[in-house]
């Protein structure tokens, strides 16, 4: 994260490293610093991984259930989440948007405290306004990925950011950010770049008419297969 926020956008520079420890404050610069192209993408792949690795086999005691040491894993994630700038591969954006469904509050969580714990922690970081923008900018960034990607992958990429959004929409703060970005799109739905919000929806409705279809087709299918039982 700290170079990310490296201000030095210079490409002669005689040296690369950090001499300074910077604190993280949103809008992030729209230009990567050169410093970004020495950490290589498989870092950010692994500590995905093994977010994703964590909940999966749900490993007790692997992540410590502290709000200090889970803050800067939220922003880590926000960080790289925000724009394509620092992670253009679509791919591994599409894994930061699933480990913060691994950071929710789990259903049968092991302890109370641990619950407790990842309510306050999208209740109380410093930069929870930034989750809904950074959470939607990854759903529609995702189309992406090219032409050669299905629709089928496509949606299962989503599909962890919908239970996100679901536990987001229930919290009356970032509820407030979801209309801040509807309000936004309505003032400007004329404009050359159509707004987020509005980019959005669109996929939104392409993966309701995916999953009214994909139904529709099985239901045709077991009636065939109903149909052929019967007559034996």
């Amino acid at each position: 994260v700290q170079v990310v926020l490296d201000p030095d956008l210079r490409e002669d520079r005689e040296a690369f490293n950090l001499t300074k420890v910077r604190e993280v404050t949103f809008p992030l610069p729209t230009t990567a610093p050169p410093t970004l192209r020495c950490i290589p993408e498989v870092l950010l792949e692994n500590v995905s991984h093994y977010l994703v690795a964590t909940k999966r086999f749900e490993v007790a005691g692997v992540i410590h259930e502290d709000l200090q040491q889970l803050e800067p894993v939220l922003t880590y994630l926000l960080v790289f989440m925000s724009g394509s700038a620092r992670a253009r591969n679509p791919h591994l954006r599409a894994q930061l948007a699933e480990c913060l469904d691994c950071l929710l509050p789990k259903e049968k969580a092991s302890s109370a405290i641990s619950t407790f714990v990842r309510e306050q922690l999208f209740k109380t970081h410093p930069h929870r306004s930034r989750i809904v923008e950074s959470l939607l900018d990854v759903f529609v960034g995702i189309e992406m990925t090219g032409q050669s990607v299905t629709f089928e992958q496509k949606f299962n990429y989503r599909r962890p950011m919908y239970t996100v959004m679901e536990y987001l929409w229930n919290l009356e703060e970032q509820k407030q950010c979801f209309k801040n970005l509807a309000a936004d799109a309505e003032a400007n739905m004329e404009a050359v770049n159509p707004p987020l919000f509005l980019r959005f929806l669109n996929l939104l409705m392409n993966d309701a008419v995916f999953l009214l279809d994909e139904a529709l087709s099985n239901m045709a299918s077991l009636r065939t297969m109903m149909a052929a039982r019967e007559a034996g």
